[in-house]
This record gives structure tokens, C-alpha cells and sequence, in this order.
């Protein structure tokens, strides 16, 4: 029997976790980088998990006492995922305090508030707001100062319940696209792993997936500055786009019509000369499946084509005609893929 999955509440109650996360040794990173071998669709809890209580490691720098310290880390991890607690949140000082705390984790989000004068920290604590998309949907989110997001398959959005007066800072992984409100007064920025983008008003794609070797910003319309850790800002304008390239932290921009960077919002899903395993990525994305590739040798090619509101079953039949494989859709959501018994025979 498949063993329940684990929440990020459940890492943070875990002794060995917490234990691994802030004191490693070789014999915790064997355990764990196997754990997560064997659990790849749980990776992203674990990277939460694990910065929330990274996060607490700014005690050091900020001299937070250590009781303080060790309370709010007990209590995060006594917490209970439940309606009653989903109820209470609000009026609890502590899990105000743990939200603040993940604002540091979200690096130049955050930087802010430690840095202020004494007297600020007597302040309400800000409150976060969390919307996630799991694979094969997408969400519309409506920002405190009526920005509209539209988040895209697998990614993560954070925000504050309320901006602040002189800032607008969101926090994004994964995919999506910003219609934002213009205020001159206030830029909005948006931290994606180690990259800043900053606009006053205008129409953007931030794309940002972890698994993905680059980051990219395609402009609609107005202009936006995007600063990868390591680099210069660069100013994009409309059919432009920005490349981060995590690999050497470098960040170019190259013009281009966006269209189809952003066909993704009106359910337009493209394979543009994309290699098979491209392929099966886009498509366990964009459905919410799970895809099981047999003979994957004999599958091989790339492949083109633009699909409108199709569903799973009219996109396998597009592409399969090419690339002469079959397939068969499970009620679990597990597709197998499997290259026809001629084209095995000529590869052997």
C-alpha cells in the first residue's frame, strides 16, 4: 500500500528532518537525498520545509533569543493540519510570527522588515497569503491592489494578505502571468530563485520552474527590469524577453514575438520541435498525469504542433502518428507509452 503523502507540517514535526536540515552529516544526506530518489513528486515540500527552518537560522545574525527561538520552532512543529486550526490562524500571535518568518526565507521580500528600526518590530506581523496549482490546473488570483495573476500548472504564489504602503512584493515558483495595476509610487516585484523583476504597470510571463534549466520574462506591454543575482539589471519592452541562465548566472535578452510563450493562459498548449522527453514533461503538466515511457530508446524525434482546449486523448492521437508509439490512459491517471512492435523490430 502506498503510504500517505507527506505534508510540509509533517518535515517540520519530524526529529531526524529537522535534525538533517540543520545539522547534516553524511549519513543523514544518504537517507534523505534516497528518501527523495524514491519520492520525486514531494520535492517541493521538502524545499519549503526546508528553508521555513532555515529560516530561523536569522537568529544569529539578529540575536534572537534562544528560548524565543526554540518555542517558535517547537510550536511550528506541534501544529496540527486541521479545520480548527485553519479557523484560528488569524487569531494565533505565534503562526503570525512563523508567516514573518517565511518572509525572510523569501529573501529581498523580506529584507525589509529585519532591518528596520526597533520600534517597527512592535508592529503587526505581516500575514501571508499561499496559492498553489498542482499539475494539470491552473488558478486566477486577485492581488490586494487588484493585480491579476494567473498561475499556471505546478507553481506556488506568495503574497501579503496586505502590501505594504511603499512596497508590492510577491514571491513565485513555477509559471505565470501578471496583468498588474499600475502605481507609480509603488513598483511591483516579483523574487523568482535569483531573479528580481520589477514593473510599475504592465503585462508580463515570469516563468520559474525548479527542474527547468533557465528562467525567462516575456513583456506584453509596458517595461520591465529583470536582475539575476550575479548580473546587471536589463530593461525588456514589449516582444522582449529576458533568459536567466542558472547554470552561470548570466541574463540576456532577445526579441521575439511572445505569443506563444504565453498561448499557455488560453489553453493553447504548443510543441515547437520539442525532443520526446519534452514532450511527456509538458504533457504530465498540463494534465495531471503521470507517464510511463516503454522502449524509450525507439521513441525519438521532435515534435511540432499546437493544440486548443484539447483533451489528453486528441493530443496522444496528434502526435503518436509521427512517431508511430501507442498508448493507453489509466483510471489512476497513469499513462503508458509504448513504441509499436515494427519500429521495435528495425531498431534491434
Amino acid at each position: 500500500m502506498r503510504k500517505a503523502r507527506k505534508e510540509i507540517h509533517d518535515f517540520l514535526k519530524d526529529e531526524n528532518f529537522v535534525s538533517w536540515v540543520r545539522h547534516p552529516d553524511a549519513g543523514a544526506d544518504a537517507y534523505w537525498e534516497d528518501w527523495i530518489r524514491k519520492h520525486p513528486d514531494q520535492v517541493k515540500e521538502v524545499k519549503l520545509a526546508r528553508e521555513l527552518i532555515l529560516g530561523f537560522q536569522y537568529q544569529h545574525t539578529f540575536n534572537l533569543p534562544q528560548a524565543s527561538y526554540d518555542h517558535m520552532l517547537n510550536m511550528l512543529r506541534a501544529k496540527q493540519h486541521s479545520k480548527v486550526y485553519e479557523e484560528k490562524k488569524e487569531k494565533s500571535w505565534w503562526i503570525r510570527v512563523a508567516a514573518s518568518l517565511l518572509l525572510l526565507m523569501l529573501g529581498g521580500m523580506s529584507a525589509w522588515y529585519i532591518t528596520q528600526p526597533e520600534e517597527v518590530h512592535d508592529k503587526e506581523p505581516v500575514s501571508l497569503v499561499v496559492k498553489r496549482t498542482q499539475k494539470g490546473e491552473k488558478l486566477t488570483v486577485k492581488l490586494p491592489d487588484g493585480t491579476m495573476v494567473k498561475l499556471n500548472s505546478n507553481s506556488i504564489l506568495v503574497f501579503p494578505a496586505a502590501f505594504d504602503t511603499y512596497k508590492r512584493y510577491v514571491k513565485l515558483e513555477g509559471e505565470a502571468f501578471f496583468d498588474v495595476v499600475k502605481d507609480a509610487d509603488r513598483p511591483f516585484t516579483i523574487m523568482s530563485d535569483h531573479v528580481q523583476t520589477k514593473v510599475l504597470g504592465t503585462s508580463f510571463n515570469v516563468r520559474a520552474y525548479d527542474d527547468e534549466a533557465d528562467l525567462l520574462v516575456a513583456v506584453v506591454s509596458g517595461e520591465v527590469s529583470v536582475k539575476g543575482k550575479e548580473s546587471e539589471a536589463v530593461l525588456l519592452s514589449p516582444n522582449e524577453v529576458g533568459y536567466y541562465y542558472k547554470t552561470d548566472s548570466s541574463l540576456s535578452m532577445r526579441q521575439q514575438d511572445v505569443s506563444d510563450l504565453i498561448a499557455w493562459r488560453h489553453n493553447i498548449l504548443i510543441f515547437d520541435e520539442d525532443p520526446a522527453e519534452e514532450v511527456w514533461k509538458k504533457l504530465e503538466n498540463w494534465y495531471g498525469v503521470h507517464i510511463i515511457v516503454e522502449d524509450r530508446q525507439n521513441i525519438v524525434g521532435r515534435y511540432s504542433g499546437r493544440f486548443y482546449n484539447e483533451s489528453l486523448e486528441r493530443v496522444l492521437d496528434g502526435i503518436s502518428y509521427a512517431s508511430e508509439f501507442t498508448y493507453e490512459i489509466q483510471e489512476n491517471k497513469n499513462v503508458t507509452i509504448k513504441a509499436l512492435p515494427m519500429k521495435q523490430s528495425k531498431a534491434s
